[in-house]
């Protein structure tokens, strides 16, 4: 062993111990995030059920004078969460990815 070494491993060994544990970091990371978006999805469901059907109360956005208002249902509810939860897990992945000449 030299004066240089830091340990009894090689720098193979640590080199693949060191992607392992980037690699559980990241697989942590894409469970977490795909859970704040099930739970960003899941509020508004939850908002909507309780308000619609159980108290009873009509969710509508206004249109034009003197026509109908339009109800808002269960699918836009779940379509805008899921859209908004989804783009913004997208840019913070963009935020995330290293720029080119930057190291990993």
């Amino acid at each position: 062993m030299s004066a240089l070494s830091t340990g009894p491993s090689s720098g193979s060994s640590a080199g693949r111990s060191t992607a392992a544990v980037r690699e559980r970091g990241a697989a942590y990371r894409r469970k977490a995030r795909a859970l704040a978006v099930l739970a960003s999805v899941a509020a508004p469901v939850a908002i909507w059920l309780l308000a619609v059907p159980l108290l009873g109360n009509r969710l509508h956005v206004p249109d034009q004078p003197g026509e109908e208002p339009l109800d808002v249902g269960l699918p836009p509810v779940i379509v805008i969460a899921l859209a908004a939860a989804l783009s913004g897990w997208a840019l913070l992945a963009s935020s995330n990815r290293p720029c080119a000449g930057e190291p990993v």
